[in-house]
């Protein structure tokens, strides 16, 4: 991406009437939010725009915002025109990432002050790390998943996602659930149990299958194997379609 300008940037709230209806414009708006309620509609999706958070609107999109007249808006904004043009609107919370909440604290500093260089430069880092950010979570989890499907034996805990991906806890349940249904526990839960069955199914000991999936007592896999299918593993492998006969534990 190519941030062909920066300009109109400000701190402060939204003049009276504020509002853009079915309105396409030219340049993205980039908002981060210090107060007020205001709302964000495109054909597609609708949110409330929330405190502390940043916000890139798209410039290749009709979308409307407006605010509650009783309580205006409050942000630090500036606009952008950017090639190619932003298509969607792009969410960040800078609690999430160091490198954004240090950028928004300049921007806090250098905008009221009006330093056009230092506000062009650090706009165009904010953007573009933004948006490279953006981009590269598209697949971000998906390689969580690999990742899960690789080592649901061996992961038992879910800060060593943290600690692999380079981002928060927090951070990556959220981008997992929102393209997965699923929390990161509930699809490492699902992996480990599909494993279980599918090892039963072979033929495998109960012994064999806990080992394998990383408990440490056979009691507490049949425990949670039987609070997730109502039956004890050795039951279970009973009449599971397989040619090798029941395990023999």
């Amino acid at each position: 991406m190519v941030i062909n300008s920066v300009f109109q940037y400000g701190k402060t709230f939204t003049y009276s009437n504020w509002e853009f209806m079915d309105n396409k414009p030219t340049f993205s708006r980039v908002y981060y939010i210090l107060g007020g309620t205001a709302y964000y509609r495109d054909s597609e999706q609708s949110f409330s725009f929330r405190h502390g958070m940043l916000y890139i609107l798209p410039s290749d999109r009709v979308y409307s915002i407006w605010e509650d007249k009783e309580d205006k808006l409050n942000h630090l904004y500036f606009h952008i025109v950017t090639t190619p043009k932003i298509d969607r609107p792009i969410q960040c919370d800078p609690a999430d990432d160091p490198f954004v909440a240090d950028m928004i604290a300049l921007l806090s500093r250098y905008i009221p002050a009006g330093d056009p260089v230092a506000i062009q430069r650090m706009a165009e880092a904010l953007v573009l790390y933004i948006t490279d950010f953006d981009h590269r979570d598209e697949s971000l989890p998906g390689r969580i998943r690999r990742y899960i499907d690789e080592h649901y034996a061996t992961l038992l805990d879910m800060r060593e996602l943290s600690r692999v991906f380079g981002y928060s806890v927090s951070y990556l349940y959220r981008v997992f659930h929102r393209y997965y249904g699923l929390s990161l526990k509930q699809y490492h839960g699902e992996c480990r149990f599909d494993h279980a069955v599918r090892s039963l199914a072979r033929g495998e000991s109960v012994s064999t299958v806990s080992d394998a999936l990383g408990y440490s007592s056979l009691s507490n896999f049949s425990r949670d194997f039987k609070k997730r299918y109502g039956l004890s593993p050795r039951d279970y492998g009973k009449w599971l379609p397989r040619g090798n006969g029941p395990s023999s534990d």
